[in-house]
């Protein structure tokens, strides 16, 4: 995995580094949101870690040598379609 950086407002919800790579890599859905200049824009949903039951949203712009999370916060209205699970 590419190094991964978090924007400070992606961190109002409390959540850290380590959540956000669990929930990269143990989504319970993702989807491409959209192409960009610097590479793709994608939705995760899911729990951010394996004990836990709260759901969460993260989306993350994959750059060439870098993922840059800008939006980590409990799942919406907006982005709950990803969510496989019930």
């Amino acid at each position: 995995m590419s190094p991964v950086n978090i924007a400070p407002n992606a961190h109002r919800c409390g959540f850290e580094i380590e959540e956000a790579i669990y929930v990269m890599s143990f989504p319970v859905g993702r989807q491409l949101i959209r192409k960009t200049a610097h590479g793709e824009e994608w939705i995760y949903v899911g729990h951010p870690s394996e004990s836990s039951d709260r759901r969460v949203e993260l989306l993350a712009e994959y750059r060439v040598n870098t993922i840059e999370i800008f939006h980590f916060t409990d799942v919406s209205n907006i982005w709950r379609h990803p969510w496989t699970e019930e």
